[in-house]
């Protein structure tokens, strides 16, 4: 039986090469304070979320991309609550490495909705000649009381 050397050396190159395949980091995020539908739109705001799916689908994630993301989250998270209705929320972060992966965790007071005191509607220039007055005790969507909203949503 003939030998072939090359086919040594080949099998041990693919071994090392296996051995030293750097491998993926996982990104765990926790969110605690809100549930529901205020959940589910602050899981949507969040821009490390996309790293999540990036790293699951076998994708290198560098550590000045973890930390700049996680960095944009309080914005991100912010911007996500005043969308329900929520002006004066705070939250409260932390970024860990374990090992090569990391742990993102956000914690989160939503605070009271904002309700609107009054409601005055003011229709300046040109679309004051083609827009009619509203009747005396005209009903609109907008009540006193109710929450300021960007969007409708069941929250």
């Amino acid at each position: 039986m003939r030998r072939r050397p090359w086919l040594s050396w080949f099998s041990w190159l693919s071994c090392l090469l296996m051995l030293a395949a750097p491998a993926m980091a996982e990104i765990r995020i926790t969110i605690e304070g809100v549930s529901g539908a205020v959940l589910k739109n602050v899981e949507a705001h969040l821009a490390i979320s996309e790293l999540v799916e990036r790293a699951a689908a076998g994708s290198k994630i560098s550590t000045a991309d973890v930390k700049r993301r996680h960095q944009r989250a309080p914005a991100d998270i912010t911007n996500a609550l005043q969308a329900l209705g929520y002006y004066q929320s705070q939250v409260q972060t932390s970024l860990v490495a374990v090992g090569k992966d990391w742990e993102a965790n956000y914690r989160i007071q939503r605070g009271p909705p904002t309700r609107l005191r009054a409601v005055l509607i003011e229709v300046d220039g040109a679309e004051l000649t083609t827009i009619p007055p509203p009747e005396p005790g005209a009903k609109t969507s907008l009540r006193t009381g109710e929450r300021c909203l960007l969007y409708t949503s069941d929250a």
